[in-house]
C-alpha cells in the first residue's frame, strides 16, 4: 500500500483489516510505503502494517525478509 499524504491515514487501518479478513492466506504480510511513511515511519505500526519500505526499490528486500525467503 502506497500513501502520499496524511489525508488517507484514517482509512488505512480499515483497509488493512479488510485485506487481512478477505485474504485466503492467514499469514499475509502487508507492506506500506510512499512519501507519507518516509516522513512518518511510526504510522506503519499504528495502522497495522507488517513492514515499511520508504522507497519502492526497498520493498522486494523487505518482502523477502518478512517471508524469510
Amino acid at each position: 500500500i502506497s500513501a502520499a499524504h496524511e489525508g488517507v491515514v484514517g482509512d488505512l487501518p480499515g483497509l488493512i483489516a479488510t485485506l487481512r479478513k478477505a485474504s485466503l492466506n492467514p499469514t499475509i504480510k502487508l507492506l506500506v510505503g510512499g512519501p507519507l511513511f518516509e516522513h512518518s515511519p511510526h504510522l506503519a505500526q499504528e495502522i497495522g502494517a507488517d513492514g515499511i519500505a520508504g522507497r519502492g526499490l526497498d520493498a522486494p528486500e523487505l518482502a523477502r525478509k518478512l517471508l524469510a525467503i
